[in-house]
């Protein structure tokens, strides 16, 4: 696991990649390390997989839906930015059929707005936004191995960050705080 976080990592242009047991618990993970919680929203596109809605709801936060472009069938900088209130504290995007964002302009809403961008890249291994690799282009990315994705392992996910503090606190939730070399001895 070790070694696969790395090449993952290194492939992708990320500091930090870490392994979870599939995409959604990717999702999940994130929005536990950045404290989402209850009367939190989290804007995310109406055209998504489920996940992206349920793991905000797993946080008793809200998931504020929002329109896709009928084009690229994405979220747009524009409706992102509408959407915005008081109280969101997340924004998640997702790559969808694995064509990127417009990340340049969403991650820089988010930096107006003081809110993360969490980007659901689960379709989007592999794609190249403006010269650079989905996974080291946001602050946070998360990946899906369901076996409909470009890689599998039969299941699981990933995590990417170039942020180490927030990368330590991932990795801790994700194993429930039990050190990650005795999980890996006993398997």
């Amino acid at each position: 696991i070790d070694e696969f976080e790395a090449l993952f990592a290194a492939e992708v242009g990320a500091k930090q990649a870490i392994a979870v047991n599939n995409g959604t618990s990717a999702l999940h993970v994130v929005l536990v390390a950045l404290n989402i919680g209850p009367g939190d929203e989290v804007i995310i596109p109406s055209l998504t997989f489920i996940s992206t809605a349920n793991v905000v709801l797993y946080q008793g936060a809200t998931p504020v839906l929002v329109e896709c472009d009928p084009k690229t069938y994405n979220v747009t900088p524009e409706i992102i930015e509408a959407a915005i209130t008081p109280k969101t504290r997340a924004i998640m995007p997702v790559d969808m059929n694995g064509l990127p964002i417009e990340y340049d302009e969403i991650l820089e809403i988010g930096r107006k707005h003081g809110i993360p961008v969490i980007a659901d890249s689960a379709e989007s291994l592999g794609a190249i936004y403006k010269g650079r690799k989905v996974g080291g282009v946001a602050g946070i990315q998360c990946f899906s191995f369901f076996p409909n994705k470009a890689i599998t392992t039969g299941e699981g996910g990933m995590i990417t960050t170039s942020n180490d503090k927030l990368a330590a606190k991932m990795r801790q939730i994700s194993n429930q705080e039990i050190g990650r070399a005795s999980c890996r001895e006993r398997v």
